[in-house]
């Protein structure tokens, strides 16, 4: 059997259930004798648990080899968990391991796969937009000043788009402009 419940399921009502999670590892805290894994599926969030001197040593081993993202079938026990977090449905309740299976390794992303990141991918993004935007509007603009500067009338399909050296200081200084709120020149120090 893959599962018994998914990672959003679980509730303090299941406390002493033997059970089988799958999903993704979304985050691995080890303080030394304890382990934390968070296990991610695409209904929720369960804490895993293993300690020195309790769980089996190669179980510990293996868990510490976890990376973000790799896929794993669990086995365990649900337990009430000492400090309850309210910020997520399964808070109340964390599954002492008693088997770890990795079912696909990962390698570690360049971002998180969060709802909630503290890893600035949001900005990331927000900026890479801006500068996309900018982009495609200086890029609507050079576009623009070539038909300008065509004799004859050219249809938009079969135009062919080298931008002239001019074209190009025009979109650096737009796109410093747009995405740094100051001139090029103040950027790179020449235009």
């Amino acid at each position: 059997m893959l599962r018994t419940h998914t990672c959003g399921e679980l509730r303090v009502l299941d406390v002493n259930k033997t059970v089988t999670l799958t999903g993704w590892v979304q985050r691995l805290r080890d303080k030394g004798s304890l382990l934390w894994i968070d296990l991610r599926d695409r209904y929720g969030i369960t804490q895993l648990f293993l300690e020195e001197g309790k769980s089996d040593p190669r179980l510990l081993a293996a868990a510490r080899q976890l990376g973000r993202e790799y896929v794993i079938k669990v086995t365990g026990t649900v337990a009430e968990r000492l400090s309850k977090n309210d910020k997520i449905a399964t808070g109340h309740i964390e599954i002492k391991v008693e088997d770890i299976v990795v079912l696909n390794e990962s390698k570690t992303p360049p971002f998180t796969i969060e709802d909630n990141t503290d890893g600035g991918d949001d900005l990331l993004f927000d900026q890479f937009l801006r500068v996309l935007q900018t982009l495609l509007r200086v890029g609507r603009v050079v576009l623009d000043r070539q038909f300008q500067r065509k004799d004859r009338a050219v249809r938009p399909q079969t135009l062919d788009f080298h931008p002239s050296p001019q074209d190009m200081r025009f979109a650096r200084r737009e796109v410093a402009r747009e995405t740094l709120g100051v001139p090029f020149a103040q950027v790179c120090g020449h235009d």
